[in-house]
């Protein structure tokens, strides 16, 4: 993936879930997501919540960052810790995770991410798993117009993708970044609404890196 200019992000939380179930229905609903979550992490440090499943620096990536002002206050009343990671022109990859704990199987997958610009410059990736275009299971990026999703299936060559234009929802500001696939739809919300669809079906692609 492209890392060519200096690009700042702010990443709150990251979070990957799944169902075991074929069909599950897909949820806009972030306490849902975080109790069924494979992995949460706050950015605090490389692991997740429960201590394991460690991210993958690529590039320019602070983890820990202390909020400041308003960001921070914010962050603490909606039960956040004020700490990010802050991506340079750099991103986070999720990998295989322990014992291959994020090699996801199943027809159904969520990603959230809680996100922002602070300078509205956008146009790198943010949060993978990947492997090569016909390898990726999943990943989050930007254009320098749109935030976008890529999901990988078993069988299906290239990836199915849903976005939303930056114009939109706002450059600068905060945004929560939920991507539902359920069997038969993948489906990404921004802020609680859903923004973009897609038609696509089958099995997670079983990613190699």
């Amino acid at each position: 993936m492209p890392m060519n200019s200096l690009v700042s992000f702010f990443v709150a939380a990251g979070v990957v879930a799944a169902a075991a179930a074929e069909g599950a229905e897909p949820t806009a609903n972030c306490d849902d997501i975080f109790r069924s979550a494979v992995a949460v992490w706050h950015m605090d440090g490389a692991r997740d919540a429960a201590g394991r499943n460690p991210l993958t620096a690529v590039g320019n990536v602070a983890l820990g960052v202390r909020l400041k002002g308003r960001d921070l206050d914010e962050s603490l009343a909606t039960g956040n810790d004020g700490r990010v990671a802050e991506l340079n022109g750099g991103y986070l990859s999720a990998g295989q995770g322990d014992d291959g704990m994020l090699n996801l199987s199943g027809s159904a997958l969520t990603v959230s991410v809680r996100l922002r610009s602070p300078a509205g410059v956008w146009g790198k990736p943010i949060l993978s798993k990947h492997g090569g275009h016909d390898r990726l299971v999943y990943n989050l990026f930007s254009f320098d117009h749109a935030i976008g999703f890529e999901l990988g299936v078993a069988g299906k060559p290239g990836m199915t993708g849903v976005q939303v234009p930056l114009d939109k929802i706002g450059y600068e500001d905060w945004h929560t970044i939920i991507c539902c696939y359920d069997g038969s739809m993948l489906r990404m919300f921004v802020d609680g609404v859903r923004l973009s669809e897609a038609a696509v079906s089958g099995p997670l692609r079983q990613g190699e890196a």
